[in-house]
């Protein structure tokens, strides 16, 4: 992965993120399970300002392992699955607009047709974006 690489963030309640870089990827996630890491931080007597990249991880890990995770995507693959999905131009171009006019870091919701084709996507995961 390139470090000024784009990518997708789908949140568990359907909204979609674009987000440019992957350590802002990281820091984004770690910004939205903030209430998350928090409370394992009390429960495991860690000082949540110091934890270690490790230490996000593999408490990253545990938080994704449920059904509420967001969902990472490098926005290349999207395109790509947007060009062999979409066989009428005007709407693939639609798609593809759709996504480069996305506002960086501001979530709005996503709409139903790009969330199924997204949803057939390998996802990235937050241990992943950290490498």
């Amino acid at each position: 992965m390139k470090e000024g690489s784009n990518y997708i963030v789908i949140t568990p309640e359907y909204h979609i993120i674009r987000i440019k870089g992957k350590q802002r990827v990281a820091e984004y996630i770690q910004e939205y399970y903030s209430e998350d890491m928090s409370h394992i931080c009390k429960t495991r007597d860690l000082d949540y300002d110091e934890l270690s990249q490790q230490n996000v991880r593999d408490e990253g890990l545990l938080i994704g392992g449920t059904d509420g995770a967001c969902k990472i995507y490098d926005m290349d693959n999207v395109f790509d699955a947007i060009d062999k999905a979409f066989t009428v131009k005007e709407d693939k171009q639609d798609m593809i607009d759709f996504l480069n006019n996305l506002t960086l870091e501001i979530s709005i919701k996503c709409p139903g047709d790009l969330s199924d084709l997204i949803s057939e996507l390998d996802e990235l995961y937050a241990p992943d974006v950290l490498d």
